[in-house]
């Protein structure tokens, strides 16, 4: 097969445009996609493309995966070509190779050569071409370059789990300073690159997940000494839970856990909430109690066993992705490059240390309700408690 496409999704918001697509294509045939406006037949094509990345799937083309979740290759990588619906630029190029890349419409198995009608266009539209590229070539130094000012953007909760790789960044890219803001919009930030857990939503920005987490529900040795651990998610109700309340309001405090066919919603009386992830931790590290944290933002606590795991035989449900997120066309400065390489690498090493350890590889995992309705949360700060969280539907 030349073309491969397997459990392909993706979501904008609340509405589920693709949903597990499969496809297969072989070289030289022609496919068509049929359906109504706004079934998601552009988004497959802007997805294979790369232009939209995937919230799950696979993507491949001849012998090379373009896309697995953990890997995307570049849209200027692929050597493919897309006329769209309507006119438009090719966000990755710039004006000079947009306006070359008309010229280049021959295709076989290995590259793109000029049609007849480019042949006879060329020399015409050279003149306009060698100005265009010599003006790319006096700004080129400071794309290339790996020096100046980065702006990287860290969610909240994923600050803490960065920070100790950080001293490596910097030795690797001496002519770099790092300018780090702990953003809660990565749409509305002002910043070149962000590392933001959740869901995503914005279609406008890049987002490559560079992780799935795993909940765990732990507490400190001292706290499971002296209260005992849970065998069964209904026991929690009878311990000191920490719970995390996010940056629009909603405290997570409606735990979801399954095993096998069997799916439990445990509604909690938190003793103790917040919107720092870090001072939770430190609060449970210190016995008050049992927090539901996502693996990779307490790898620490967790291997040092300051934190160790209950409820082994019951998978939390709504673990959230880790997500690289940068504006189109920012991925050309070597600046942004490096940061992404080297937090996705970051990231692939503790994924890695996670399935040493015997944990099976982690699937994306869909978008909750609860994420999906956090607007309308902000409209309900003032609820709290668990009768709230059932009646918004979050966990």
């Amino acid at each position: 097969m030349y073309l491969q496409i397997k459990q392909l999704s993706k979501s904008y918001g609340s509405r589920q445009v693709v949903s597990n697509v499969d496809l297969t294509m072989e070289e030289g045939e022609i496919l068509s996609l049929l359906g109504p406006s706004g079934c998601g037949k552009t988004t497959i094509l802007r997805m294979i493309a790369g232009l939209v990345t995937p919230e799950s799937g696979w993507i491949k083309i001849g012998d090379r995966v373009i896309y697995d979740g953990k890997r995307e290759v570049p849209v200027e990588e692929r050597h493919l070509g897309m006329v769209f619906q309507d006119y438009a630029l090719w966000p990755h190029m710039t004006v000079a190779r947009n306006i070359a890349f008309g010229m280049r419409l021959r295709r076989d198995s290995r590259h793109l050569s000029l049609t007849p009608d480019g042949e006879q266009f060329l020399p015409a539209a050279m003149t306009v071409l060698a100005q265009l590229r010599a003006a790319e070539a006096r700004l080129s130094v400071n794309r290339t370059r790996n020096s100046g000012k980065l702006v990287v953007g860290i969610g909240r909760t994923v600050s803490a789990t960065i920070a100790p790789f950080l001293p490596e960044f910097l030795r690797l890219h001496p002519g770099l300073a790092l300018d780090l803001r702990v953003v809660q919009n990565p749409k509305a930030a002002s910043v070149d690159v962000v590392v933001f857990v959740g869901w995503v939503e914005d279609a406008d920005m890049v987002a490559k997940r560079i992780a799935q987490t795993r909940f765990v529900t732990a507490a400190a040795p001292s706290y499971w000494e002296s209260r005992g651990r849970p065998q069964d998610p209904d026991e929690l109700r009878r311990h000191d839970c920490l719970a995390y309340r996010s940056h629009w309001g909603t405290v997570l405090d409606l735990w979801k856990y399954q095993r096998g066919d069997e799916v439990r919603s445990v509604a909690l009386q938190p003793r103790f909430a917040s919107e720092d992830l870090n001072l939770i931790l430190a609060a449970a590290v210190r016995g008050a109690g049992v927090v539901r944290v996502a693996d990779l933002l307490a790898w620490t606590f967790l291997e040092q066993r300051l934190l160790e795991p209950a409820l082994d035989e019951w998978e939390a449900l709504e673990a959230p992705a880790i997500h690289v997120m940068y504006r189109r066309g920012a991925r050309q400065s070597a600046r942004v490059r490096a940061f992404v390489g080297f937090v996705t690498d970051v990231f692939a090493s503790l994924e890695a240390s996670r399935e040493r350890s015997g944990q099976a590889k982690l699937h994306a995992v869909p978008m909750p309700p609860w994420f999906r309705s956090r607007a309308g949360g902000l409209t309900r700060r003032a609820r709290s408690g668990p009768e709230a969280a059932a009646r918004s539907g979050r966990v």
